[in-house]
């Protein structure tokens, strides 16, 4: 829900990340809300939602613009067409549609002077522009 938030914003920011300072903010709003529903009051750390998990973390790429000249866009609605919103992390054709396009942005200049790459940088890399992946497809 909150990365579809986000995507949303993205169509008049341009921006698919927030700033640490908001997405803080963003989350305890969110917060506040459901608990004043009923929701328990250790939602964030029960559904591991933290505010990290809406800035682009170590993506570097956050701008729509710049992801949607490196990834192939078309290929990636086509894959991710039929998201149910519910279950969107469900559909494999997408995930591997979302994992390809991830891996591109991340990858993107990564490689160190020797031209290797470093395993568990690269893994946390790919994993969030997974995100930022996510926030550009809610916004479309």
């Amino acid at each position: 829900m909150l990365m579809t938030l986000v995507g949303q914003s993205s169509k008049y920011s341009g921006v698919l990340a927030l700033n640490i300072t908001h997405a803080r903010h963003c989350l305890s709003d969110v917060e506040k809300v459901l608990v004043s529903e009923g929701a328990n009051s250790d939602l964030k750390n029960i559904c591991s939602v933290y505010p990290a998990n809406l800035t682009e973390a170590s993506c570097p790429t956050v701008f729509v613009d710049e992801l949607e000249s490196i990834v192939d866009s078309s290929r990636l609605l086509t894959a991710c067409r039929k998201i149910d919103p519910v279950n969107e992390c469900c559909d494999q054709v997408c995930q591997s549609a979302i994992d390809y396009a991830a891996r591109k942005i991340g990858l993107n200049d990564m490689s160190n002077s020797d031209g290797n790459h470093s395993l568990p940088s690269q893994t946390a890399r790919v994993n969030d522009c997974k995100n930022i992946v996510r926030c550009w497809l809610a916004s479309k």
